[in-house]
């Protein structure tokens, strides 16, 4: 395991686990992100989780959620990876960040089988930018991009089933 240094990124030895880090840390607004922010996950009720998913109608399935703490351990809000079952091409992989207040912080994709060119260009930085600092409520207000209108779709849908997970875990209601 890494060191728990807050002035130290994770560079773990395991490529997989590295890249859902920084995915993780770009979900939650930076590029970077120290292991100490992200140490703790939190176990996945999965009749809970499918429950939440269920109910708002949303065809995704949560896969693994972190609370994310700052220095002293105090939690500001949970990082959800989840796959997205609506894109074009198939299941998306993606993290979102979601504080306790019920801000997106931002979103990452760790994979995905889209269109290059078409149904990527909802997970460049011009659109993907929208949702940092978005409050949940507005996600829906959000643009889809034509041409690419069902991985756009697929990834404000997913963005909304995290909220709604973090909700069920506490965060803002």
């Amino acid at each position: 395991m890494a060191k728990a240094d807050s002035k130290v990124p994770v560079k773990a030895k395991n490529p997989t686990k590295h890249k859902i880090v920084v995915a993780q840390g770009r979900a939650l607004g930076s590029p970077v992100v120290p292991f100490k922010v992200l140490h703790t996950e939190t176990a996945v009720d999965a009749a809970a989780a499918a429950k939440v998913m269920t109910d708002g109608n949303f065809p995704d399935e949560i896969n693994k959620a972190f609370q994310a703490v700052d220095e002293s351990g105090n939690p500001l809000g949970y990082v959800i990876q989840l796959t997205t079952k609506d894109g074009y091409s198939g299941g998306i992989v993606m993290v979102v960040g979601v504080s306790l207040e019920g801000v997106v912080n931002g979103f990452s994709v760790t994979a995905h089988q889209e269109t290059s060119g078409l149904g990527t260009k909802a997970f460049d930085p011009e659109y993907a930018d929208q949702y940092k600092g978005i409050p949940a409520a507005d996600v829906s207000g959000v643009a889809t991009i034509s041409g690419a209108t069902m991985t756009s779709t697929a990834v404000k849908n997913a963005i909304n089933a995290a909220v709604a997970y973090t909700n069920s875990l506490g965060g803002a209601q």
